[in-house]
């Protein structure tokens, strides 16, 4: 029994310090075990997130291709519009001026833009 006193007299401190360390390990461990299994999930979910804006970034590649297309086609629309409008202006003009009448619902260029 002197020997296990006079043992932990001399050691004790010593035994304490590594057993405190061999408790850090075993929590620091655990600790970072938990840590990967975090760090993993967040990663499937990051994963899953990039996947998501991919293709969320098709989805508005395609949209904005309809939107041009369709941009296309009105301007062309208007265009037309505009010059069969310059086109019966001048017949009206034509018109009004052989049957000698003032064309007062036909503006001017200069009068629309006013």
């Amino acid at each position: 029994m002197e020997d296990i006193l006079k043992i932990i007299g001399e050691y004790g401190i010593l035994i304490v310090i590594a057993a405190v360390f061999i408790w850090d390990k075993v929590v620091n461990t655990k600790t970072t075990e938990n840590i990967l299994k975090k760090l993993e999930t967040a990663s499937e979910l990051q994963t899953s997130i990039l996947e998501n804006l991919r293709h969320t970034c098709g989805n508005q590649t395609t949209a904005l291709g309809i939107i041009q297309n369709s941009l296309a086609m009105n301007t062309t629309s208007l265009e037309r519009h505009d010059k069969r409008s310059e086109y019966m202006n001048a017949d009206v003009r034509e018109i009004c001026t052989l049957l000698r009448v003032r064309p007062c619902m036909i503006r001017n260029d200069e009068e629309h833009t006013q």
